[in-house]
């Protein structure tokens, strides 16, 4: 839920193109996106447009940010001491072995705003280790710019975990937070390489998304 400055600029340099190519379905299709990705109606345009601009001009450091913070704050209040568990699915069959780990990564998103509390994403956070609001968490259709967020999120339950911990079978007994850096460079390692299939899926024109 929190980025660098760098990857803020990112998305809201991205946001700016989907903007300018979202003006109208003609615009859309006769742009680079509409070779794979097309809508089907201009309402659906139009309401994802409204999305785009807002992560464009986002104020990341004002009504976002406390949004969020907030949001984090409370969640992790209300968890306690809790071992929040539903991550063990990820680890298909070591999920008896998942059981402290997962809790542990859960917390850790929550308590510093980074998959797992990843001491290298943290890091990259800057100063203070306190980065900037990611709007992608912040806007919705929520009224007053709530924060709803569902309290069970968690970036690693979309990843395949279980080798993971089979390849921790054959060391000695290793920390959570070791275990937690291990599940998180995982994660990154897998959507790195669904990244660049799809990348290439796109390139040859093999795929392509209606909406």
């Amino acid at each position: 839920m929190l980025v660098p400055a760098t990857d803020l600029k990112v998305l809201q340099d991205h946001s700016g193109k989907l903007v300018e190519a979202s003006a109208s379905l003609e615009t859309w299709h006769a742009s680079s996106f509409g070779s794979f990705i097309q809508f089907t109606n201009r309402d659906t345009l139009t309401e994802l447009r409204e999305y785009w601009t807002q992560y464009k001009v986002s104020d990341a450091a004002g009504k976002f940010d406390v949004s969020i913070r907030g949001g984090l704050s409370a969640r992790l209040k209300a968890l306690g001491d809790d071992n929040f568990t539903h991550g063990v699915r990820s680890a298909g069959p070591f999920c008896i072995e998942a059981i402290n780990a997962v809790g542990h990564t859960h917390r850790k998103y929550w308590e510093t705003g980074v998959a797992g509390g990843d001491s290298g994403s943290l890091a990259r956070l800057g100063a203070g280790q306190k980065g900037l609001a990611n709007p992608m968490f912040a806007v919705s259709s929520a009224p007053s710019g709530q924060f709803v967020v569902h309290y069970g999120a968690d970036p690693l339950l979309g990843f395949h975990l279980a080798s993971t911990f089979g390849n921790l079978r054959s060391e000695t007994q290793s920390s959570l937070n070791v275990i937690g850096e291990r599940l998180v460079q995982a994660a990154k390692d897998q959507f790195y390489d669904w990244c660049q299939n799809y990348k290439l899926l796109v390139d040859h024109q093999r795929v392509q998304l209606q909406l």
